[in-house]
């Protein structure tokens, strides 16, 4: 199929999709799947032989959304939850949707300082924490009254100091319901996001998101998703939307304890797993007998090199298709099913249903095809704010339109191919790293004058974290050792944010700002790794 006959037959999908009924609330979405599913499955976390019919689903969320209303929790209240994938998320998470409280998930790695940040910032009310969890909570020395132990909601054998999220669920009546009523507008998420400015950012995602999001995951392909693994951690959005996704239509979410390229296409064969977002390390495991032997029908593909996703395709038979999207804006773009002349391209395709797309220079001006810009969102569903960030929405958000601050360029059939990003973000493992916040982290140091933090290209994580280090008059390396900049890193930052290459420098290149040029440092340095300490080799490179 060329790309003109392709275009017609988009342009009549997009139609059909964009005129099927959606929920007017998640609430009802969400009620309507408990009922009419029942005794379906709805969760498998198969690693704690952990299974939920929707029912189950359904009567536990309620009984926890009662616990929490006497708890002065309400419509709209801010409840912070930390805890990794275990079966209590999504039920917390459907409990708060129901009762139209808000969520603010907060990353299993944050230490004291980046919780007290996020719960502070987002003004939550309470907070669920995984009871393993509970010594991050020693380092938040004024953390308000709100968060003192015995208000705390641990899940999970505690010490007895806090509420059990068990205990409490069990005291909530199920058949309770409120009696407020929530709109699609009306705020579902705080999700914090790293950003350029240091902190991450409250991402503000309405009920109208997740239903839009759900909605586009469920119809974008041919294949129509009934058994989704999700391998994420669900204090990010994937696993979110994933599970609204196997919902729609009485499906599974199959739920991993973390991702694994390893056993990925094990999980899919085990439990006939036919969609999935795939991580491109699944394509770099060594070859098997069985690679095929799976029900994977579809898979979403995020930042895949075509050549990689072309050969993914013949080696497991599957249909990959390439997409983009982001916390704020949720899917934007994708690659159809009847695109099989495009897999081997860098394209991540065209603007999905409710979605419009442009590409814009630096006067926020529109560019003809060919020619590199930002690309820029807009479309129902996307989020219109930043938390507590006036400053970076006015920058950001712009007559309705989102900016994401990456670079890319659109051919003159109307493809959007990524080439690179205008913000300063590191991408490891997944992970958003905003290199601000490590530098600031590593100017604690006395000894410090100045750091400079930048992304390494690598093969398994996508990018590692490089630091420049500038040390202050009369000080040398073996004052401040690598060792020792790491070490007070770990104390402050989460695990992926600390950086695996350490170099001092007496000077960097600088804009006429006097801002460190980074480009400069990576147009004049064929590998950024030569010359730095590398802290999982633990040894200086040539």
């Amino acid at each position: 199929m060329n790309d003109t006959d392709l275009a017609s037959l988009v342009a009549a999908r997009h139609a059909e999709i964009e005129a099927i009924s959606i929920a007017p609330d998640l609430r009802d979405y969400l009620t309507k799947r408990f009922e009419r599913y029942g005794p379906e499955r709805a969760l498998n976390f198969f690693e704690d032989n952990t299974e939920l019919s929707f029912s189950d689903l359904g009567s536990q969320a309620w009984a926890l959304a009662d616990a929490l209303q006497r708890r002065g929790i309400g419509k709209g209240t801010r409840v912070a939850v930390m805890m990794p994938n275990r079966v209590e998320f999504p039920v917390t998470w459907c409990a708060l949707m129901l009762m139209g409280a808000v969520i603010v998930p907060v990353n299993v790695r944050y230490t004291s300082r980046e919780l007290a940040y996020v719960c502070t910032d987002s003004e939550a009310e309470a907070l669920i924490l995984d009871a393993s969890l509970t010594p991050v909570l020693d380092g938040w020395a004024d953390r308000p009254g709100r968060f003192r132990d015995a208000d705390v909601i641990t899940v999970g054998k505690g010490d007895g100091s806090s509420t059990d999220w068990d205990a409490l669920r069990r005291d909530g009546a199920p058949d309770w319901r409120p009696d407020w009523t929530s709109d699609s507008a009306d705020l579902a998420n705080i999700q914090y996001t790293s950003g350029t400015t240091g902190f991450p950012k409250g991402v503000m995602l309405t009920r109208r998101y997740w239903l839009i999001t759900a909605h586009l995951a469920f119809h974008m392909f041919t294949h129509r998703p009934h058994q989704v693994l999700a391998a994420q951690p669900f204090f990010y959005m994937d696993p979110q939307w994933l599970m609204l996704t196997a919902f729609y239509n009485g499906g599974t979410l199959h739920v991993a304890r973390q991702a694994s390229g390893s056993r990925f296409l094990a999980w899919c064969r085990q439990h006939k797993v036919d969609r999935a977002l795939m991580p491109e390390v699944v394509a770099k495991q060594p070859t098997q007998p069985n690679d095929a032997d799976n029900v994977l029908d579809t898979v979403w593909n995020f930042n895949w090199r075509g050549d990689i996703r072309h050969e993914a395709e013949k080696r497991f038979k599957i249909t990959a298709r390439e997409c983009f999207g982001m916390t704020e804006i949720g899917l934007a773009l994708y690659t159809p099913t009847e695109a099989t002349h495009r897999t081997k391209m860098a394209s991540c395709g065209i603007p999905l249903p409710f979605r419009q797309a442009e590409i814009r220079d630096d006067d926020c001006r529109p560019v003809v095809p060919g020619t590199i810009g930002e690309l820029w969102i807009k479309g129902d569903g996307v989020a219109a704010a930043y938390w507590n960030k006036p400053e970076a929405n006015a920058e950001t958000f712009v007559d309705g339109w989102f900016r994401t601050g990456d670079l890319f360029v659109q051919d003159n059939a109307g493809w959007y191919s990524i080439v690179g990003r205008k913000k300063d973000m590191i991408r490891r493992s997944g992970e958003n790293v905003a290199a601000r916040e490590v530098e600031a982290v590593i100017r604690e140091l006395p000894e410090v004058l100045e750091a400079a933090v930048l992304p390494v290209p690598d093969e398994d994580r996508g990018e590692e974290i490089k630091a420049y280090v500038i040390l202050t008059d009369g000080t040398s390396p073996a004052d401040l050792t690598p060792s020792q900049i790491l070490a007070h890193c770990r104390q402050s930052l989460a695990p992926f944010k600390v950086p695996r290459f350490i170099a001092y420098a007496d000077e960097l290149p600088r804009t006429p700002g006097r801002k460190v040029a980074k480009h400069e440092i990576v147009r004049t340095s064929p590998d950024l790794r030569q010359g730095a300490y590398d802290a999982k080799l633990q040894r200086w490179l040539q």
